[in-house]
């Protein structure tokens, strides 16, 4: 099940979609919201940004190209993470006036991100000795409920007429605390060692199973007992 953000309205007004990405910017203090709409089919557009960006798709689709990495799709119920300076290339397969591409995208300073980081470790230490941290590792990943709801409430500071410094803060943090915990969710699903130990469960499941049958064929074969029967008599 894809746990997507809400759908907003189309920011770009008629006479200016055109072009490859349309823009609009808010300003939140520490971090600004963007919001980009395409409206036409585009290749190889380049995304680059000053800042760390955390991004949602919220309607359409794009084509993600990462140097030494497979192409993906960016798709609602989704989020992706570009650190500062690093570009990345995108398609817009499907864009067009009546499908538009609607992604939102946080940045934020690379210093804010430091002194978050820095308030986590001190105020609410975890308790397994371990860190709050971003991984920029894991850049892509499944939108969870918790996110999806920081996000949301995020992004409703576009339609605020009057920002509040110390709400904006509030809700960054909150926010910040979802992408971890849901980078940590991702990475302990597809780590290898809990993956290899799944699979040699499921490998021992199959073995068991394998084994039992095969006594089950020749105790028909040879002496025409069930291997019930053949247990309940030794």
């Amino acid at each position: 099940m894809a746990h997507t953000i809400d759908l907003l309205s189309i920011q770009t007004p008629k006479y200016l979609r055109k072009g490859l990405e349309n823009r609009s910017r808010f300003d939140c203090g520490n971090f600004e919201i963007n919001i980009f709409e395409t409206f036409q089919s585009s290749t190889q557009v380049e995304i680059k940004y000053d800042g760390l960006s955390i991004s949602g798709m919220i309607r359409g689709k794009k084509i993600i190209h990462k140097q030494h990495e497979k192409d993906f799709e960016f798709l609602p119920g989704t989020s992706l993470i570009l650190p500062e300076g690093q570009s990345i290339y995108a398609n817009f397969p499907d864009a067009d006036d009546r499908n538009p591409v609607q992604c939102a995208t946080v940045l934020i300073p690379h210093k804010v991100i430091d002194e978050l980081l820095k308030y986590f470790n001190e105020t609410y230490p975890k308790s397994n000795g371990n860190e709050w941290s971003l991984n920029l590792l894991y850049c892509h990943f499944n939108n969870n409920p918790p996110l999806v709801r920081a996000f949301n409430e995020l992004l409703q500071l576009i339609n605020s007429k009057q920002q509040s410094l110390a709400l904006n803060d509030l809700l960054l943090k909150s926010f910040l605390m979802r992408i971890i915990d849901v980078q940590n969710e991702h990475i302990k699903e597809y780590n290898p060692v809990s993956v290899n130990h799944k699979l040699f469960l499921i490998k021992q499941y199959i073995k068991k199973k394998s084994v039992l049958s095969y006594f089950h064929r020749y105790f028909d074969a040879n002496w025409q007992l069930q291997q019930k029967h053949y247990l309940s008599t030794v």
